[in-house]
C-alpha cells in the first residue's frame, strides 16, 4: 500500500523532506559514532572504579527494551495487512524511534559494563558488535520506513524489511551469547539428558573413571569445567584468568599470583579464592553460583599438596599417599561415572503380580530363589541357588534372563562354576555382590568378571584360584571387597591386585598387614553369609 504523499500540499511535502534529510544525517552520525565506540574502551579484563560498574549493571535492565519493541514490530505489520488496519502501521514509526534509542542505550551501557567490570575474550568481543549491528540495523529500519512513508517508493518499504529482519537475527543471536556470559555456556542445554547431548554433538560421550585414569583429567578438570569454566575462558575471561589449558591454570590471572603451585597450597591462587568465607567479595565461585563442596574441596588441596599431578593416575601413587577422605571422594567420582554409563534399573518396572509369579516359577522348576534384597525398590533383587550343586543349565539361565537387569545380588556359593555360568554372569550389569564361596571351579577364567561395572563386593573364599587369576581381578575397578581366603593366591599375586585396587579391602586369612606391608589388606577370615554383604 502507497501512503498517500501526493495528497499533501507541496509546501507539507517540503518540510516533511527537509526532515527526512536531517533525519538521515543524524542517522548517520550515529552509526559513526557506533561503529568508533569501541575504540574508545578496552576490553582487557581490567576492572574499573565502582560507579562505572554500578552504572553498568543496569544493561541486564534496558537491553530488554529493543529486544521487546523489535519482536513486536513483525506481529503488528502482520495484524495490519490481515485486518486492513492501516492506521495501525503509523505505531510502527513510533516503536522504532524507541527501538533505536534504547538500543543505542543498551550498547553504551554494554561497553561501560564490559570495560569497567573485568570482562574480555571472543564472546564478549562477538556479543558486543552484535549490540552494535542491532543498532544501527534498528536505525536503518526507522529512516527506510520513514522514508517510505515521505517518499512513497516501494524500494525503501523492501530495505526496511531486510534491515528489520538483521536487527532481529543480531539481536537474538547477541542475546544468546548475552546469556551464555552470564550463565555459563551451555545454559539452554544443561539439563538436557546426557544421552541425547551426546547423540546432538553437544557433549562427547562420558568415560568410565577409574584408579587408572589420569588425576587431572579423570577428577580435578571436570570439577573446574563445571564450578569455574564459565567464567574464566577464551570467550569470557574475567579478571584476566582464563581455564583452557593447565598452563593458563598454574600461571593465573590479573593478581600477578600463580593459580597453582605444586605443592604449597598457601601459594596457589585457586585454592585460596575457593576456600574463602562465602560473604567475601573475592570468594569464587561467585555468589549466587554453586560454591565446591566439602569433597571437592579436599580433594583439590589434596591434588596440590601431592604435587598437581597432571598425568599421574592413582594407581602410580603411593598407597600411603590417600587420606581416607580423598580415597571417599575419588570413590564417589568412579561410582557417579559408571551410573552415567550403566544407570540403575529398579525391579519395580515389571508389574508386580507378574513378578511374583515368574519367581513362583523360577523357584518351582529350577530351584532358584529371587527375593527383593530390601524394602528399597533401588535396591534391586537377590538371587540364590541353594538347591544347586552342579552348574546351572542353559534352560536355568534362559528363564533367568528377563530378571537379569534388575539382579543386584547374586549368591552361588558351593556350586559348580563352568564357561557358560562365567559369561551368564557377566550378563547381570547390576551386580553389585557375587557370592562364590567354596563353588568348584570347573573354569578358572576370571575375564568375563571385567564386564560387571558395578560389582563391589566379591567372594571367592575356598575356591580353586591362584596368581595366574590375581591380573584379571586386578581388573574388576569397582570392586571395595574381596574375599580370597583359603586359595592359592600368594602374597605376589595380592600385590598384583592391591596395585591396581588401591580402593579395595582383600581379605586373606593367611596374609598378616605386616607382611605384605600394605596398609588396605586386612586379616579376616571367610564372613558368615548374608550378613556380611546386606549393603
Amino acid at each position: 500500500m502507497q501512503p498517500a504523499q501526493s495528497s499533501l500540499p507541496k509546501q507539507l511535502q517540503k518540510k516533511m523532506s527537509k526532515q527526512l534529510k536531517y533525519a538521515w544525517m543524524i542517522g548517520l552520525g550515529l552509526f559513526s559514532f557506533l561503529l568508533l565506540l569501541p575504540s574508545f574502551v578496552s576490553l582487557d579484563g581490567e576492572a574499573g572504579n565502582d560507579w562505572a560498574i554500578f552504572f553498568g549493571r543496569f544493561h541486564i535492565v534496558v537491553l530488554h527494551l529493543p529486544i521487546g519493541w523489535l519482536m513486536i514490530i513483525p506481529f503488528i505489520e502482520f495484524i495490519a495487512r490481515q485486518c486492513a488496519l492501516p492506521e495501525l502501521k503509523k505505531a510502527i514509526r513510533f516503536i522504532l524511534f524507541f527501538a533505536s534509542f534504547s538500543a543505542i542505550l543498551a550498547v553504551i551501557i554494554g561497553l561501560t559494563l564490559a570495560s569497567s567490570d573485568g570482562y574480555s575474550g571472543d564472546i564478549v568481543t562477538t556479543h558486543m558488535w552484535l549490540g552494535i549491528t542491532t543498532a544501527i540495523f534498528t536505525i536503518l529500519a526507522c529512516l527506510f520506513n520513514e522514508s517510505f512513508h515521505v517518499l512513497a517508493k516501494n524500494l525503501f518499504q523492501k530495505a526496511y524489511f531486510i534491515s528489520l529482519f538483521t536487527a532481529l537475527l543480531a539481536v537474538t543471536w547477541g542475546g544468546h551469547l548475552g546469556g551464555s556470559l552470564v550463565q555459563g555456556e551451555g545454559y539452554l542445554t544443561e539439563k538436557l539428558p546426557a544421552d541425547l547431548k551426546v547423540t546432538l554433538g553437544l557433549e562427547e560421550a562420558p568415560e568410565l573413571l577409574s584408579y587408572d585414569t589420569p588425576i587431572y583429567q579423570g577428577f580435578i578438570e571436570p570439577m573446574l569445567a563445571a564450578q569455574c569454566m564459565s567464567c574464566h575462558n577464551s570467550g569470557k575471561v574475567k579478571g584476566q584468568f582464563k581455564l583452557d589449558t593447565l598452563e593458563d591454570l598454574f600461571k593465573g590471572g590479573k593478581s600477578k599470583k600463580a593459580g597453582i603451585v605444586a605443592g604449597d597450597l598457601k601459594a596457589s591462587e585457586v585454592f585460596h579464592r575457593v576456600t574463602l568465607p562465602r560473604n567475601n567479595d573475592k570468594a569464587m565461585p561467585p555468589e549466587g553460583r554453586t560454591p565446591l563442596t566439602e569433597e571437592q574441596t579436599a580433594l583439590m588441596r589434596w591434588w596440590i599438596e601431592a604435587g598437581a599431578p597432571t598425568t599421574t593416575s592413582i594407581n602410580q601413587l603411593e598407597p600411603d599417599s590417600l587420606p581416607p577422605e580423598v580415597i571417599a571422594a575419588l570413590d564417589n567420582k568412579i561410582n557417579e561415572s559408571a551410573e552415567r554409563l550403566y544407570p540403575t534399573k529398579v525391579f519395580t518396572s515389571i508389574e508386580p503380580t507378574l513378578l511374583k509369579q515368574y519367581i513362583q516359577q523360577l523357584q518351582t522348576e529350577f530351584g532358584i530363589d529371587i527375593v527383593p534384597v530390601s524394602q528399597d525398590p533401588k535396591d534391586g533383587l537377590q538371587i540364590t541357588a541353594f538347591n544347586f550343586h552342579t552348574s546351572m543349565d542353559e534352560n536355568a539361565w534362559q528363564a533367568l534372563s528377563p530378571l537379569a537387569e534388575f539382579i543386584s545380588y547374586a549368591d552361588f556359593g558351593g556350586m559348580t562354576i563352568n564357561q557358560q555360568s562365567w559369561q551368564q554372569i557377566a550378563k547381570l550389569p547390576q551386580l553389585r555382590s557375587l557370592l562364590l564361596d567354596n563353588a568348584n571351579l570347573e573354569s578358572t577364567d576370571l575375564a568375563p568378571l571385567n564386564q560387571l561395572k558395578k560389582l563391589q563386593v566379591l567372594n571367592l573364599f575356598n575356591t580353586g584360584i591362584n596368581d595366574k587369576n590375581s591380573p584379571d581381578l586386578a581388573k574388576i575397578i569397582s570392586l571395595k571387597k574381596l574375599y580370597v581366603g583359603q586359595t592359592e593366591i600368594t602374597l605376589d599375586g595380592l600385590q598384583i591386585i592391591q596395585s591396581s585396587l588401591k580402593q579395595a579391602k582383600i581379605y586373606h586369612s593367611l596374609v598378616e598387614q605386616a607382611v605384605l606391608n600394605l596398609p588396605e589388606i586386612k586379616t579376616k577370615e571367610a564372613p558368615e553369609k548374608k550378613s556380611e554383604y546386606a549393603e
